[in-house]
């Protein structure tokens, strides 16, 4: 027997208006119906219970459901990751020796007017694929520090993953190399000989100096008189004399030994002219 009725669909608002109507034959054999409720329309503008209301003939069954709007997109702002530049090359002592890099940088909105506290900062290594977190501060800056070992074509750069609020971002990458510093040998004839050599010749000078100066304090102090202090003295630029006392042999005590003369026989003095002593009469011999 075929079922010529068909089902009256209706959908109808909190407010009591229908906001959907649809008519459905059901199937001969199971008597089975749907539909699609399309909720995108102006209609569609209260959250709350809605009905569905089938009619079939003089039978009707009505069922509800909740109806909610989800909230619109918000439009995050985006941001700039930025991780400071460091030096190409790295030296460290030895060939098993490791170095700390510091890797810093800054997280601002796009606009630069702000910037974001407490992010998640991940630095990323290309070499190896390792990675390091950090937070950034107060001021939106993170620094941390990492050691290396040798080895050349390193990499990192910085991710924020973003929040609710912000878009993710990506920094630059900066690129280094770790090397061993070299230390080159010291020629041990041109340092530390010349270096002795030179010692030597300083204590030769100073020592032929030293001596010179006690010979000369010799030669000195030899020379002065005894009891003489003329040392105490200013030095005297224009002497009136620089004659020394002269010995007894010397013309003038000569000439004072001439005047001086007595006769032989009495005693009596004579003069350098006279031939007898007046006193006795002896011929001056």
């Amino acid at each position: 027997m075929k079922r010529k009725s068909e089902v009256t669909i209706q959908v109808i608002s909190p407010n009591g208006n229908i906001v959907d109507v649809d008519q459905l034959r059901p199937e001969d054999s199971t008597g089975a119906f749907s539909t699609t409720v399309n909720t995108t329309g102006e209609l569609w503008k209260l959250e709350g219970d809605y009905k569905v209301k089938a009619s079939y003939e003089d039978l009707t069954k009505i069922t509800t459901f909740d109806f909610t709007i989800p909230p619109a997109p918000i439009a995050k702002t985006p941001t700039i990751l930025k991780l400071d530049s460091i030096p190409p090359t790295f030296k460290v002592k030895g060939p098993n020796s490791q170095v700390d890099v510091t890797f810093s940088g800054k997280l601002t909105t796009s606009d630069r007017k702000y910037f974001i506290t407490g992010a998640q900062i991940h630095l990323k290594d290309t070499r190896f694929g390792e990675t390091v977190t950090v937070r950034t501060d107060e001021n939106g800056k993170f620094n941390l520090n990492w050691k290396w070992a040798i080895g050349n074509g390193y990499g990192i750069y910085a991710v924020y993953d973003g929040s609710s609020k912000y878009e993710s971002s990506k920094s630059q990458t900066e690129y280094f190399d770790i090397t061993s510093r070299s230390i080159q040998p010291q020629s041990p004839s041109s340092g530390s000989s010349s270096g002795d050599f030179g010692f030597i010749l300083i204590l030769i000078i100073a020592g032929g100096a030293g001596a010179g100066v006690v010979a000369v304090l010799l030669n000195k102090n030899k020379a002065k008189p005894p009891m003489q202090e003329s040392w105490l003295r200013p030095v005297d630029h224009n002497p009136k004399s620089t004659s020394t006392p002269k010995p007894a042999s010397q013309k003038p005590a000569e000439k004072k030994a001439s005047t001086n003369l007595f006769c032989t026989e009495c005693g009596n003095p004579l003069k350098a002219n006279a031939t007898f002593c007046k006193k006795c009469g002896t011929r001056r011999s």
